[in-house]
């Protein structure tokens, strides 16, 4: 799935606003980027869209996008339901045809799926993801997980993928110049250690946590394109969306193998400054 450009008007800060994207690596400096991120999930029917409180929505909002999926375009549009209290969408062909529901179910990903795609560097607790997975009976109300994953977390297929996972995985160093690696601990918590002393408590400069954020969530998308590969489950690939990120680090990073590593998810990637 590829969004070509979109455009915003009335939503938040932005009064009018248009972008034309690449189909590979997207990187946007705006003070709209909440805009944008809202708007952006809202055309993908992203499960999880709460709007930012501070984020004007009205009956004079509008959003415009044309989106390439499978291989056909949709011209989609969002616009306020006063009777849902939500922007609904509205997908038509080339010819202008209504296609809406053909264009909603391939667009839908499983809530689970949809928060793997998207990061936020405001939040913190990418750390936790395959924690909630592996152990959904202690951290969600019953048949919770099995809702959000649309089924996927009850069957065997999952269970073994996420072993697997676990098995398979190797500490990998934090930044470089410094003995912090990211591992995996057996309660599915992704945490940092250092490499030659493991006893040794560390402490992460800001930079130092949005990197540890960003790898964690890298390895989640990752579990979850392996999932996807061994299930076929769906042959639609949502953009990765990021947010709040590359400012978030100090002038030693170099971000660009971080860059090519989330564009070898094998996705449009749009990252938001």
């Amino acid at each position: 799935m590829i969004i070509k450009n979109i455009s915003i008007k009335n939503l938040g800060f932005a009064d009018q606003l248009s972008l034309d994207f690449d189909n590979t690596v997207n990187t946007i400096k705006t003070r709209e980027s909440s805009e944008i991120a809202f708007a952006i999930k809202v055309i993908l029917n992203n499960k999880s869209v709460p709007c930012p409180s501070l984020l004007r929505v009205g009956a004079d909002t509008e959003i415009m996008a044309d989106v390439i999926a499978d291989g056909k375009l949709y011209r989609i549009s969002a616009t306020y339901d006063q009777t849902a209290k939500k922007l609904s969408v509205l997908a038509k062909d080339e010819k202008g045809e209504d296609v809406t529901k053909e264009y909603l179910y391939i667009s839908e990903h499983c809530e689970a799926q949809d928060n793997a795609e998207i990061f936020n560097g405001d939040e913190r607790d990418h750390h936790l993801s395959l924690c909630r997975y592996i152990n959904a009976e202690y951290l969600y109300a019953q048949s919770e997980l099995k809702k959000k994953t649309r089924g996927y977390s009850s069957l065997k297929s999952f269970r073994s993928q996420l072993l697997r996972f676990f098995k398979n995985f190797t500490p990998e160093p934090l930044r470089l110049g410094k003995q912090y690696e990211i591992i995996l601990e057996r309660n599915g918590i992704y945490n940092v250690q250092h490499s030659n002393n493991k006893a040794e408590k560390v402490y992460l400069s800001d930079c130092e946590q949005m990197l540890f954020n960003y790898l964690c969530f890298l390895r989640t998308a990752e579990f979850w394109r392996e999932f996807e590969e061994l299930r076929n489950l769906h042959a639609t690939k949502k953009p990765i969306l990021v947010k709040n990120f590359l400012n978030r680090l100090d002038e030693s990073v170099d971000a660009s193998n971080l860059i090519k590593r989330t564009s070898d998810l094998g996705r449009q990637v749009i990252i938001l400054n």
